[in-house]
């Protein structure tokens, strides 16, 4: 399955499951996943699940822009630029759809966030920004630095959506729809390279 028609699959999900989510409000399964999860926190693993947590903040995301501006300054200008103002313009179409669907955050949260839940911005960014990542890394010769992106990006944020499940941040439904959504475009802005 080429990269167009893969991203318009999941961003038809993404839509599909924001009307759902806009009509029903969190789904009968967040709910129970989300009791499971506040019963089972523990100090240890609620600091490195924030620590993990931090990586897909906005502070992280835009020092690792910078580090494409200056990574694209000295390779690949084009293809940082469409990095850069993609993943900004992805970050501000999350910030609408939030507002859009209404959808209210679980009550339990460890940390009171403004905002409304779905989906999760955390993913949605993260899941497009270090996808670039894995895919800039795919390319070029094998090193063990590439190796090791492409192993330990996918975990990051795999990681990150566990997190915001953990500390009450988000339903399950909103990691699963702000994967979805970065994820769909991330397959559609690719194709602006070659793997």
């Amino acid at each position: 399955m080429n990269k167009t028609v893969l991203g318009a699959v999941l961003l038809v999900l993404f839509f599909t499951l924001a009307v759902v989510v806009a009509v029903a409000g969190p789904l009968p399964g967040d709910s129970a996943i989300s009791s499971f999860l506040a019963g089972q926190r523990a100090p240890a693993v609620t600091a490195a699940v924030v620590a993990v947590n931090f990586l897909g903040s906005p502070y992280v995301i835009g020092i690792g822009l910078l580090g494409v501006v200056v990574w694209g300054w000295r390779t690949e200008r084009r293809l940082a630029w469409v990095i850069v103002f993609s993943t900004v313009a992805l970050a501000w179409a999350v910030e609408v759809l939030k507002v859009l669907v209404a959808k209210p955050r679980p009550e339990d949260a460890l940390f009171a966030e403004m905002n409304y839940a779905f989906p999760s911005s955390h993913v949605a960014v993260s899941a497009y920004f270090f996808g670039w990542l894995w895919l800039v890394a795919g390319r070029g010769e094998r090193t063990w630095w590439r190796r090791a992106a492409r192993i330990g990006l996918p975990i990051v944020v795999l990681l990150i959506g566990f997190g915001r499940v953990y500390v009450g941040a988000h339903w399950p439904s909103d990691v699963l729809g702000g994967l979805l959504l970065g994820l769909g475009a991330l397959m559609l802005a690719a194709r602006t390279i070659a793997d």
